[in-house]
């Protein structure tokens, strides 16, 4: 779990700390960074896992605003990583092809005056399209009806609550998020908040799109039935 900062600090006491874990992901580091800039009372953090690609020079170009930590690989190990680090009171966790509007942010800095402790944001797809559309109507049924986010979401928690439910566990390669939601939906102040993020159907786009809807509904399946998700995670 070996880290280093290689920017300066941000501000000492943000209310939220956003924390984005990549691994090449030079296409969508600058876009995620410029959404983020300006915004008051947050921190940003970019969790790097080794990227050979020019993610950690580009996000390095955002400093002082952005701080850059080094880590293993591994998505779970990473947010962990970031979250050690971070300074802010809310932890959001962001993949690096989600688009988090500064609207939504605002609106998680409000619930938390209200006593929000974890949860996620509606679910919805950048692109347009019939797929794009069920993809939204489907995350969202699942969201605020089952309370089953997934890590696309921008998942968000206290830093305190975080490390007192042990964080994501490390030895997933996959699936971390479910787990992480599955040990903490049914506490209190958990809220799906109606504010949305959006993200990329590039995973559907590479793979096609009924190929990735089925492996994605037979891994989390398996996954319920107790499938380790390192042995699922050579499908995924």
């Amino acid at each position: 779990m070996a880290f280093s900062s290689t920017n300066g600090p941000t501000p000492l006491n943000p209310l939220a700390s956003i924390i984005i874990p990549t691994f090449n992901e030079e296409k969508n580091i600058a876009d995620r960074l410029s959404e983020l800039r300006d915004i008051q009372d947050i921190e940003v953090i970019v969790c790097d896992g080794g990227s050979q690609d020019r993610t950690v020079e580009i996000a390095g170009q955002y400093s002082p605003d952005v701080r850059v930590v080094i880590s293993e690989k591994g998505r779970a190990l990473q947010m962990n990583t970031g979250a050690r680090t971070a300074n802010g009171k809310m932890l959001v966790f962001l993949h690096a092809d989600t688009f988090l509007p500064q609207g939504s942010i605002r609106t998680l800095l409000s619930e938390m005056n209200d006593g929000v402790a974890a949860g996620a944001f509606l679910h919805a797809m950048k692109e347009p399209g019939l797929a794009s559309r069920y993809l939204t109507f489907y995350g969202r049924i699942k969201s605020i009806y089952l309370r089953r986010p997934f890590g696309d979401q921008a998942i968000f928690m206290e830093r305190k609550y975080f490390f007192d439910v042990g964080g994501y566990r490390e030895d997933y390669t996959i699936f971390e998020d479910v787990d992480l939601i599955a040990r903490i939906r049914r506490r209190p102040h958990f809220k799906i908040l109606r504010a949305p993020v959006f993200t990329s159907m590039r995973r559907y786009d590479v793979d096609g799109y009924w190929t990735r809807a089925i492996t994605n509904i037979v891994l989390q399946f398996l996954f319920a039935l107790g499938v380790h998700p390192n042995k699922l995670s050579r499908w995924y």
